[in-house]
């Protein structure tokens, strides 16, 4: 009689610690797949049904793993990242790949990218007139058509008015919208500023730039200068220097709806509503509009006044104005005058700065030909030395301040120029304790909002320590942001046997931290 002693053994083993051998060899079916935008990148979203260990692989045409994915037995729905933010593929023939654990090919699906097919069907301009027969450009609709397959992604316009390739007939300009649907037509704005245009009929070709900077599109029409009426507008009257001024600013319908409409940003330094680009050209339009109307030489004080004139009106809570919303309105509060007056000083060459104290915000102005004596000022980091401008209330000139503000030792200088300014979308850390080891593990996005790249950027996570002082315990590699484009950072901290309720992921540059979120331990 054959002895089953040897079996039995063995099955006895393995129910005593617990485990279960899966002899099921490992398959995969890949059900389906679907190139779709996830915020700003390209997926490939797919559904697979799957027994065993399997690693699932995306490739690039050349043969380089995009993205992967390692899956046990069920039916899973998953995203693979195609690109990187903002970014379109390299057309060519890409592949989906399950493998099993030991590299062997168990399923396939290739899948063909073409180049962009993008076509320009329409360019509606909007004028506004500043002369006799004289209009400015200052905002356009264009009408697109993506005829592919996949989402493209567009950055901005160039526009040249009668084949002239110059300052004054041309302009650059970021759309409000950066992603076009497969099979659907669009009408995206964008804020340009052509400064003196002449009546009569005008050739204008439109080129459609992706971001990195690439042409996927271009068009020619005819276009003619009129006045609109139907153009929202602000009107003010002030004095200075013992005459009155008037002026009357359009109110550009795109521009105003996508300011409008962004959610506001978690940041302390409110630059970032003087240099963002798609704002640009409204401020250069309107410094040239104020410059149209006064000759004098005291540019910084005019500005300023009539910045000053403008409704003051405080709020509840904090919400920053995009320069044309505080246009729109009619009023605003200190921080919302200050970017105002800080965006048009900034677009006439100043070197200005946003002064931020506890309750108030005002403008900083540095110059190098003036004496700073009998003048309130303050210092940056460097030492550079920045005059104070108040531009909530009437009457105030440069240097001047109220008592409160003429040697306050609680500041902040922000810059008003292209620089980074990053922000992060941190999802709860998990925090693990196996007994052995302790660790958390970080998954955060870092976003520049700002107008030039930042490098050496860090994670951090800090703990606070029921007793004692707060305690770092490790970074993520430095990397690189870009400007108007986001980095996802995925690490693991080891975390010491200290008790701790409270710690923070901050976002470390140039040795200071700029952003932060703070966690609880559950």
């Amino acid at each position: 009689m054959r002895s089953f002693a040897p079996l039995a053994t063995f099955l006895l083993l393995f129910t005593i610690i617990g485990c279960t051998i899966d002899l099921t060899p490992a398959s995969c079916s890949i059900i389906s797949y679907e190139i779709n935008d996830n915020e700003g990148r390209l997926v490939v979203d797919v559904t697979l049904n799957i027994t065993g260990l399997i690693q699932i692989e995306l490739k690039s045409p050349d043969g380089n793993i995009l993205d992967t994915r390692s899956l046990y037995t069920g039916f899973y729905s998953i995203a693979l990242n195609l690109t990187e933010y903002h970014q379109n593929p390299a057309p060519g023939m890409y592949s989906i790949v399950a493998k099993d654990d030991g590299g062997e090919i168990l399923a396939e699906k290739v899948f063909s990218v073409d180049s962009p097919s993008i076509e320009v069907l329409e360019l509606d301009p909007t004028w506004w007139r500043v002369g006799e027969d004289v209009f400015s450009l200052i905002e356009i609709s264009v009408k697109l058509r993506n005829s592919g397959s996949i989402p493209v992604y567009i950055d901005s316009i160039n526009l040249n008015l009668n084949g002239m390739n110059s300052s004054k007939n041309s302009s650059e300009a970021k759309l409000f919208n950066d992603t076009l649907l497969p099979g659907t037509i669009s009408t995206i704005g964008a804020n340009v500023y052509i400064p003196s245009v002449s009546e009569g009929n005008i050739s204008a070709h439109i080129e459609v730039l992706d971001f990195s900077g690439g042409i996927i599109s271009s068009g020619d029409f005819q276009v003619a200068p009129y006045s609109d009426t139907s153009v929202d507008k602000y009107s003010k009257s002030w004095r200075f220097e013992g005459k009155r001024y008037t002026i009357t600013i359009p109110l550009p319908e795109g521009l105003y709806r996508y300011c409008h409409a962004m959610e506001r940003p978690i940041i302390e330094d409110y630059s970032f509503y003087a240099i963002e680009p798609k704002v640009s050209n409204y401020i250069d339009f309107l410094a040239d509009r104020l410059l149209a109307v006064y000759k004098g030489k005291d540019i910084i004080d005019f500005v300023a006044a009539f910045v000053q004139n403008i409704n003051y009106q405080s709020e509840e809570g904090e919400y920053p104005k995009f320069p044309i919303e505080l246009l729109y309105d009619g009023y605003g509060d200190c921080e919302d005058k200050a970017i105002l007056a800080s965006a048009i000083l900034y677009h006439i060459g100043y070197d200005v700065a946003l002064i931020r104290f506890e309750d108030h915000m005002a403008v900083g102005v540095h110059l190098d030909d003036i004496s700073y004596a009998d003048k309130t000022y303050y210092v940056d980091d460097e030492g550079k030395r920045y005059i104070f401008l108040e531009t909530s209330n009437k009457g105030w000139e440069l240097g001047e301040a109220a008592t409160e503000y003429r040697n306050a030792n609680n500041y902040t200088i922000y810059h008003v120029e292209s620089k980074p300014i990053l922000i992060q979308d941190c999802e709860p850390p998990l925090i693990y304790d196996t007994g052995i080891e302790r660790y958390i593990t970080v998954s955060t996005t870092v976003k520049n909002i700002g107008t030039a790249d930042a490098y050496g950027v860090a994670v951090e996570v800090v703990l606070l320590p029921d007793d004692g002082d707060e305690l770092s315990v490790g970074k993520s590699f430095d990397f690189t942001v870009k400007a108007q484009s986001l980095k996802s950072i995925n690490f693991r901290v080891d975390v010491p046997s200290i008790s701790f309720k409270n710690f923070s992921v901050r976002v470390i540059y140039r040795n200071r931290t700029c952003a932060k979120s703070d966690f609880y331990k559950p």
